[in-house]
């Protein structure tokens, strides 16, 4: 025996006196306005719903960055005093074959060259990489989807 689809339709309005959760179709029954008045909601929603996401998302980036950049400062600061240390080193290991000069020229000459080399290596990986907030502009792009699906919806009806 088939179901019959009008008594099962009428039993969920009486679970739901108020209609079906807020997730009826749109019928016939309701006018222009009141559809109009479901797609401004569900956007609006939907939008509040996704500001709420690209909030959180940049913040989590932002406390990500603090954090690593506090680390790597430290970490900067005991390499400088190295660095130093190491030239210090590198000049008094060459003081033994050459003029003290010479040798603090070489070290400073290497220093340079290495520091450059560091410097443009860095460029390229910040160049390399965004900070863009992919999903955010995931999201934007499916709100955008699901208005123009809305609005073909609305246009059928």
């Amino acid at each position: 025996m088939e179901p019959n689809i009008y008594q099962e339709n009428n039993n969920v309005h009486q679970l739901y006196p108020g209609g079906t959760a807020g997730i009826d179709t749109i019928g016939e029954r309701e006018g222009w306005g009141v559809m109009f008045e479901k797609l401004s909601t569900d956007m609006t929603n939907l939008w509040e719903r996704q500001s709420v996401l690209i909030s959180t998302e940049l913040s989590e980036k932002a406390t990500v960055v603090k954090a690593a950049s506090g680390a790597m400062a430290a970490g900067g600061s005991l390499m400088f005093v190295g660095v130093f240390c190491l030239a210090a080193t590198a000049i008094l290991g060459l003081c033994t074959v050459v003029a003290p000069w010479i040798a603090a020229a070489i070290v400073t000459v290497v220093l340079f060259a290495v520091g450059f080399v560091m410097v443009k290596g860095a460029q390229k990986k910040i160049a390399g990489r965004g900070l863009v907030p992919t999903q955010s502009i995931e999201a934007l792009g499916q709100i955008k989807n699901t208005f123009q699906e809305r609005i073909h919806e609305f246009k059928r009806q």
